[in-house]
């Protein structure tokens, strides 16, 4: 389900970046840059919060998560 979420995310930032701005184009962009950010920080919380050696590294999907929210919000200005 996490990869069916993530690839519609995709679709819309695909169609996003090939569509000129229109009404709507930024919100929805704000809204998968937060979706990517969320991601990010509850794999960062799980993480941190079981105590493992090395966390960071355990589950390091939040590395690929939070540069895909920046570019994210950063297409956005």
């Amino acid at each position: 389900m996490v990869s069916v979420d993530l690839t519609l995310s995709e679709v819309v930032l695909l169609g996003l970046s090939l569509t000129g701005r229109t009404t709507g184009t930024g919100l929805v962009a704000w809204f998968v840059a937060a979706h990517f950010l969320a991601y990010a920080v509850a794999f960062l919380v799980v993480t941190l919060s079981v105590g493992w050696s090395r966390p960071l590294l355990r589950l390091p999907q939040w590395i690929l998560l939070l540069p895909v929210a920046a570019l994210a919000a950063a297409g956005t200005a």
